[in-house]
């Protein structure tokens, strides 16, 4: 991504999930992609999909760390 998206990018992403409640940042990330970078709509979806796996995967393990350290489940 180009500097400027740094803080465009995730400020938009909020903007249109306000917007549109179901999934407007979906919709706003894929015609971003499409349009800034010439990304094709399959690409779009993989990268989507992408983070959405990784920000799943990223709170199963802070849960896992947070039940085992403050709730003593072992």
């Amino acid at each position: 991504m180009v500097k400027s998206d740094t803080l465009f990018f995730p400020f938009m992403q909020s903007f249109w999930g306000v917007v549109i409640p179901f999934q407007g940042t979906v919709m706003f990330a894929m015609f971003y992609l499409k349009k800034r970078y010439q990304f094709q709509v399959k690409e779009s979806i993989t990268m989507i999909l992408f983070l959405y796996m990784f920000s799943v995967l990223f709170a199963s393990f802070a849960g896992i760390w947070y039940s085992v350290r403050y709730l003593g489940c072992n």
